[in-house]
């Protein structure tokens, strides 16, 4: 057992000096893996840590000093099944946010939030949105090697996230922008915010029948595309005190997306 008291000292890693705020916020997002993971585990569904999250594993064995987040990677058909179980499994504590639960926020991902604390991104300030210490949930679907089909299905996709993400976030600064808004939201308010978030997923989720060799989070623009292989067949690796499931092809992964991850910037 972790003496958390200790662990939320302040200490110097890499140089950097991690304070016990930035270790309140970690200690927070970890609570909230453990219940996703323990969830995952019994429901059988399979997820992979991405991103800054999957480097801090395989470089500092936890979170990058200077980073304040964890991300997490599900294939579309496990995210699907962890939506149903969620609500029920961490009703009271934690808040699950999409962009069709909660009317003030918009992103094609999904967070877990704790209720119990505030985590504001600057974007969010001064709105109504659960602004909770969270996590982050990214979907992953197959795309195919046709480079026509793959640009035409993230152009569709990029066209219903901006109308959706000027409708919530748009700022009205100049002439353009006002129009652009409110255009955004005249199409929200005819065809619906869920038909629309609907739509963007099914288009995401185009060649989900197909066991192609390749996989993107194309949903949310980041286009992080990874042998299909190399991302969902996944090892257990320590993660500050706890443990988490990343790609068993990690490496490949991350050079795809940072190069020579293990220098420190």
């Amino acid at each position: 057992m972790i003496d958390i008291n200790s662990y939320l000292m302040e200490e110097v890693r890499n140089e950097f000096l991690v304070d016990s705020n930035r270790k309140k916020l970690w200690k927070i997002e970890l609570d909230i893996f453990q219940e996703f993971d323990r969830i995952c585990k019994k429901y059988s569904l399979n997820y992979f840590v991405l991103g800054g999250a999957l480097i801090g594993a395989i470089r500092h064995k936890g979170f990058i000093p200077w980073d304040d987040d964890l991300d997490i990677g599900m294939m579309r058909e496990d995210m699907i099944r962890f939506l149903k179980v969620a609500p029920r499994e961490l009703a009271g504590k934690y808040y699950i946010q999409d962009g069709i639960s909660d009317p003030d926020y918009y992103a094609p991902i999904v967070r877990i939030r704790d209720n119990n604390s505030t985590g504001i991104c600057k974007i969010d300030l001064n709105r109504k949105s659960n602004n909770g210490i969270f996590i982050e949930i990214y979907p992953f679907d197959h795309v195919i090697d046709s480079k026509i089909k793959y640009n035409v299905q993230k152009f569709e996709i990029k066209c219903i996230h901006h109308i959706l993400y000027l409708d919530c976030y748009g700022v009205k600064k100049n002439i353009k922008s006002t129009v652009s808004c409110n255009l955004s939201s005249l199409i929200v308010s005819l065809i619906g915010k869920k038909r629309l978030f609907d739509k963007m997923n099914t288009i995401a989720a185009r060649y989900n029948t197909i066991q192609t060799e390749y996989v993107d989070e194309i949903v949310t623009g980041y286009n992080c595309r990874y042998k299909y292989t190399d991302l969902v067949e996944t090892i257990e690796t320590d993660f500050e005190y706890t443990k988490v499931r990343i790609p068993k092809g990690y490496d490949s992964c991350l050079k795809i997306t940072y190069g020579d991850y293990m220098k420190l910037p």
